[in-house]
């Protein structure tokens, strides 16, 4: 129990709620999940940072030709995504003004992988309440070419999962001594069949995440104001390249200025990711 209220102190300081349990969603995210069927034309090329080794390159942010959002009100925004839907997928597709709109303070890493040329952004439903899902609200794809064209084992790099985070539980406590006192049992709740193994650390803003070695790349998981973010790699062996991803996540910028009355700092809007909403893959 010490060592959670610890843990539980240290994410106090790095953002408004800790990790909430993920459980095992990594496991369906390449598989599970079918391409959709529509075809997406490329956008106009935008910006977006590469690793520090690399010199900045052009994406495509491919749904950015969705447009922009009408309304400065996230529920109203989610409920414009979720009307175009077929309202069966989980996965639907939405722009980066939409995303921004739609999930005040959201963040995107500005260092990426180097092959990466085009990437997807979409909101997360449940298909059974049309509202955002309580495990996953948004859903990044970063692709190496166009996106759906090829299978994710070959062209998807990298899948980067967020959900709204959720406020720590009262730790269980039996004679005054903490059930987990003699170690972090988050690697248990996030240890799937796919992780072969799993390593805190902490990044180097100060906050606490764990690193999993998984069967096909490498997950990162960490949390930043009111969010928590799951981050894969794929055929990567390098830890440090996640770290360092997970350490220039900024702001998603939209490409326009936000509406008039958009919340920039405030978490998810109630109503938002507090119930279960799904839509189509990253």
């Amino acid at each position: 129990m010490t060592g959670r209220l610890l843990v539980g102190l240290v994410l106090a300081g790095c953002t408004d709620a800790p990790l909430s349990s993920m459980g095992h969603m990594t496991e369906g995210w390449i598989a599970a999940i079918p391409d959709p069927t529509t075809t997406t034309t490329a956008a106009p090329p935008a910006t977006v940072g590469l690793l520090l080794t690399h010199e900045e390159k052009t994406v495509e942010w491919v749904n950015d030709e969705l447009g922009d959002p009408l309304s400065a009100i996230p529920q109203d925004v989610v409920a414009a995504v979720w009307a175009r839907s077929n309202k069966q997928d989980r996965y639907v597709q939405a722009s980066r003004s939409e995303m921004a709109v739609a999930l005040p303070g959201l963040e995107f890493p500005e260092l990426i992988p180097e092959d990466v040329a085009f990437v997807t952004s979409q909101l997360v439903f449940d298909p059974t309440t049309g509202k955002l899902s309580a495990d996953a609200a948004a859903a990044f794809g970063l692709w190496s070419v166009k996106p759906y064209s090829k299978s994710r084992s070959v062209a998807q790099l990298a899948v980067l999962m967020v959900a709204a985070a959720e406020m720590p539980s009262e730790p269980f406590v039996v004679d005054n001594v903490p059930e987990d006192e003699n170690g972090d049992t988050r690697c248990e709740d996030l240890a799937g069949s796919t992780v072969e193994e799993c390593t805190p650390l902490t990044l180097s803003d100060g906050c606490p995440a764990w690193s999993l070695n998984v069967t096909d790349g490498w997950r990162l998981v960490w949390s930043e104001r009111s969010y928590e973010y799951d981050l894969f790699v794929r055929g990567t062996d390098n830890a440090d390249l996640l770290a360092r991803m997970a350490g220039s996540c900024g702001e998603l910028p939209p490409v326009i200025p936000l509406l008039a009355g958009a919340d920039l700092a405030g978490a998810p809007a109630e109503g938002g990711t507090d119930e279960p909403v799904e839509a189509a893959s990253p």
